[in-house]
């Protein structure tokens, strides 16, 4: 599915109406719609874009889970989760896609 095609409109229009849909006060619907939408996106492309994402969305959530259970550490925590995050997708894009 590519960004100019009648596909990913139709694709856009749904996500976007079911988006809207679930309305403001629900918040968790809104992020897991989004989350399902994007995995769907780029698995349709490609489905090592789906392993690549899950393994980004798995480190990024339990190294935020790490940082916030040391709050003495903070500027040490972010700054493993931007050297952790980056060397992942910089290893897993040279790995997956060479």
């Amino acid at each position: 599915m590519l960004f100019n095609s009648l596909q990913f409109a139709g694709f856009f229009i749904l996500v976007f109406t079911c988006y809207w849909l679930a309305g403001t006060k629900r918040l968790t619907t809104q992020n897991t719609l989004l989350v399902a939408a994007s995995y769907y996106f780029y698995c349709s492309w490609n489905w090592r874009f789906g392993i690549l994402l899950g393994f980004s969305t798995l480190l990024d959530f339990y190294s935020a889970r790490a940082i916030a259970a040391s709050i003495k550490h903070k500027k040490s925590g972010c700054m493993l989760l931007l050297v952790s995050t980056w060397g992942c997708w910089d290893s897993l894009n040279t790995t997956i896609f060479l």
